[in-house]
């Protein structure tokens, strides 16, 4: 049988506030870091005057929708490169907050750890209490026998 989150159950509540959920129309950064990182590398290879390495005069383009539309080659590199420093600070964001998150599951399975040792000691003390308390009631009835 599986168990899972269903509408507004008391174990989902518990979990949202620590575990936000990624924003699904998102898009994840580091295909689009490469993606963009592939687009720079390509308008670099324009030249200052708009020429390509051909020598032939070389356009923008950009994707609005459905269509193409003209851009200006230094808008394109200026563009591309504040998305690219966008995506890296993302980049580094989410990895600083899985840091966190796997240093948080790390002391938890260390108090964890320690709270099972404790509990293994305890039952060990009470078993080691248990058996010395019937031993001692098993030799009280012998010397009442005699």
């Amino acid at each position: 049988m599986s168990v899972g989150f269903r509408g507004n159950s008391p174990a989902r509540s518990e979990v949202a506030p620590t575990f936000p959920l990624a924003d699904a129309a998102a898009p994840p950064p580091r295909p689009a870091k490469n993606r963009k990182s592939q687009t720079q590398q390509e308008l670099k290879r324009l030249d200052a005057s708009g020429q390509a390495e051909g020598g032939t005069k070389a356009r923008v383009f950009k994707l609005i929708g459905p269509a193409l539309v003209a851009q200006d080659a230094d808008e394109a590199r200026a563009t591309v490169s504040r998305r690219l420093a966008a995506i890296g600070s993302e980049l580094e964001r989410v990895g600083g907050l899985l840091g966190g998150l796997e240093a948080k599951a790390a002391d938890k399975q260390r108090s964890l750890a320690a709270l099972q040792q404790r509990m293994m000691a305890a039952q060990q003390q009470q078993q080691a209490q248990g058996s010395q308390g019937a031993q001692q009631q098993g030799g009280g009835q012998q010397a009442a026998a005699v």
